[in-house]
């Protein structure tokens, strides 16, 4: 459930640049990460300095992985290296990034996998391929969704309406338009008894039966019963829940201890979570009280992310740390941001992409020579 409201002008580019900053390895040094730029509605990536490492030539591109990037230019689609280069030769209809070493790639209508030389390891004639989680891939075949290993070998049959990948040592399926779970011996684990069912998270994966939301373990016992509205994962041992149009905070012990009183909330972030009551959002902590100065209220906020979290005030964002304080506030209005990820926040100041870092400073800028854009001092 997204609770914020961004500028028009700036949703295209921050969604963009913030589903790739989200997906990142938590193991990735932000030295080594590369960050997505946009300039003329062409694709480049920087570092965490703000240097050019892959110059805005592409008509899209996708986050790194495993040192190997998916980007297009007219009707193809490639790999390139961090340097930019090439990975190799061939070019394909449609490419997903690379997952333990191989990458699904679509020839001529038809899907199949790459090694990181360019060759073909599982031969383009599937309908359907998805990345490999842990050690397998949910491919269709003959309108059936089934298993293969990085060998191309079938390891569960195609007998699925439908299949995810495995998260945790389980996969979803769909059978007679229900949802399941089974292990990697294609045994089924969890009866497809759910009207919807997401992948397990530290343990827990969202149900929906018979209209209510729910949270089961592995063994399909609840930890949240199907009673509610909407549910959300577990994160930091809580999980937001909607009843009657009002939201509140449920723990894995299944115990109700925030009761449904809020219009919006988000999940607890850093400790914290973020509220909304009638207009206005602020900071509440598990037992339920608001954090911060009390009645330090927004129009509009984000949850905290690497310590500081992004509130709007008069016509802009600024960034504050947990005490409340303003710690970045350009003078500008029209300032709007992502959450701050692996060091760096993107956004638009006065209709300029740009990058900072957490001191305030402008790393990066579409246009620098035009940057005269000014950071309050701290408060």
């Amino acid at each position: 459930m997204n609770i914020l409201n961004f500028k028009k002008s700036c949703i295209v580019f921050l969604i963009a640049v913030s589903a790739v900053m989200y997906s990142f390895s938590a193991a990735m040094a932000a030295e080594d990460y590369l960050y997505k730029i946009c300039v003329n509605q062409k694709y480049g990536f920087i570092d965490i300095k703000g240097k050019v490492i892959v110059k805005p030539v592409f008509d899209s591109a996708e986050e790194f992985r495993e040192g190997m990037a998916v980007v297009t230019y007219g009707d193809k689609t490639a790999f390139i290296t961090a340097y930019g280069k090439p990975a190799f030769t061939k070019r394909f209809d449609a490419a997903r990034g690379f997952s333990e070493g191989l990458a699904a790639v679509r020839i001529n209508g038809k899907w199949g996998y790459v090694d990181k030389k360019g060759e073909m390891a599982i031969e383009a004639d599937l309908e359907t391929a998805s990345n490999f989680n842990e050690g397998l891939a949910a491919v269709k075949k003959g309108g059936k969704y089934g298993f293969i290993d990085a060998r191309g070998a079938e390891t569960v049959g195609f007998k699925y309406e439908w299949a995810s990948g495995f998260k945790e040592g389980l996969a979803r399926y769909k059978k007679d338009g229900k949802y399941g779970f089974i292990n990697k011996k294609g045994e089924t684990a969890i009866n497809a008894d759910f009207d919807s069912a997401d992948d397990f998270y530290d343990g827990y994966a969202i149900v929906m039966k018979n209209g209510r939301y729910g949270l089961i373990d592995k063994t399909a016992v609840f930890a949240a019963p199907p009673l509610y509205d909407y549910i959300s994962r577990f994160k930091e041992g809580a999980a937001f829940f909607e009843e009657d149009k009002k939201y509140g905070f449920v723990g894995s012990d299944g115990k109700i201890f925030v009761k449904p009183q809020y219009d919006g909330v988000s999940v607890f972030s850093e400790g914290l979570a973020l509220v909304k009551s009638a207009k206005y959002y602020k900071y509440i902590d598990k037992s339920g009280k608001t954090y911060l100065v009390p009645g330090f209220k927004f129009k509009d906020a984000a949850i905290f992310s690497e310590g500081l979290a992004r509130v709007a005030l008069d016509k802009k964002n600024i960034f504050i740390d947990k005490k409340g304080r303003t710690i970045i506030d350009f003078k500008d209005k029209f300032c709007f941001f992502a959450d701050f990820k692996n060091g760096l926040a993107s956004g638009y100041i006065q209709d300029k992409n740009v990058y900072i870092n957490k001191a305030g400073k402008i790393v990066w800028a579409d246009t620098f020579k035009e940057n005269k854009i000014e950071v309050k001092k701290k408060k």
